[in-house]
């Protein structure tokens, strides 16, 4: 995957949550929206987010969060 400005810049990743989670007034997703329009590899991340975030929704009664680990089983 290549590297992106979501990489490096904290600010930015929490502009992408609020904006696929709906928080962000109009102008501040007017303005986000205009970001990715003019940077490419940042607007494909940003789509590969918002479809990874609504497959996951699809199975969220599925998921158990309390037994989530990133250790090995």
């Amino acid at each position: 995957m290549d590297i992106t400005k979501f990489d490096r810049d904290d600010i930015l990743n929490t502009f992408l949550i609020d904006f696929i989670d709906g928080n962000l007034d109009e102008a501040e997703k007017q303005a986000f929206k205009d970001y990715l329009f003019k940077n490419e590899k940042e607007c494909e991340f940003a789509v590969k987010a918002i479809k990874a975030k609504k497959l996951l929704s699809k199975f969220s009664d599925r998921l158990d969060l309390n037994r989530f680990t990133c250790q090995e089983p």
